[in-house]
């Protein structure tokens, strides 16, 4: 948005697979660049938790949709 058409940068996206390109070369160093600099430490050290808490937040949903759709 920043760079688009209504943006500071002015660039017109008319091609969408063009635009495609560029947003997925632009997320991967996104990714690399965040995965790099990790403090695996920190990461360590909040694993279980978070995995945890995914996990039951999965099958919390899973087991609502499913309780709705029936």
């Amino acid at each position: 948005m920043f760079a688009g058409s209504e943006g500071i940068g002015g660039i017109y996206f008319n091609d969408p697979w063009i635009t495609k390109s560029l947003g997925t070369v632009a997320l991967i160093f996104i990714l690399f660049s965040g995965g790099f600099e990790t403090n695996w430490q920190d990461v360590r050290r909040i694993l279980w938790p978070g995995l945890t808490l995914s996990t039951v937040g999965v099958l919390i949903t899973a087991l609502g949709v499913g309780w709705f759709s029936m």
